[in-house]
């Protein structure tokens, strides 16, 4: 689930936690991502992103994973970037809103659906 890469800054270690595409509903993964990151001591988190997905969450996935999410984001040692599946909520765009049975079909992929 996650990688630690470790670096040398001015002789010293430093440890860096790498969490990869979340893409779980949010009570698989949150408290398993907190217990690994108390346990690890780590000096940089970094998130790859996809925090939301939007073809499997429910509402409640979404809320709790927002919650968290404005949590960690307080965090000086936390860095989180924008994954693909979440970047549909900042910027969108009417192809990345085909619905599930839509999607799977090659006739539909890459048409606009606005």
């Amino acid at each position: 689930m996650s990688t630690v890469f470790r670096e040398h800054r001015n002789q010293q270690k430093m440890k860096t936690l790498v969490f990869p595409d979340l893409h779980e509903p949010p009570q698989d993964v949150l408290d398993r991502i907190e217990t690994l990151i108390a346990s690890e001591c780590a000096d940089r988190i970094v998130f790859l992103g996809d925090y939301f997905d939007k073809f499997y969450d429910t509402p409640i996935d979404a809320a709790e994973m927002a919650t968290w999410l404005v949590k960690s984001l307080t965090d000086p040692r936390r860095t989180h970037l924008i994954g693909n599946h979440d970047a549909s909520y900042l910027w969108p765009v009417p192809w990345l809103h085909v619905g599930k049975s839509e999607r799977n079909s090659r006739d539909s992929w890459g048409e606009c659906k606005g």
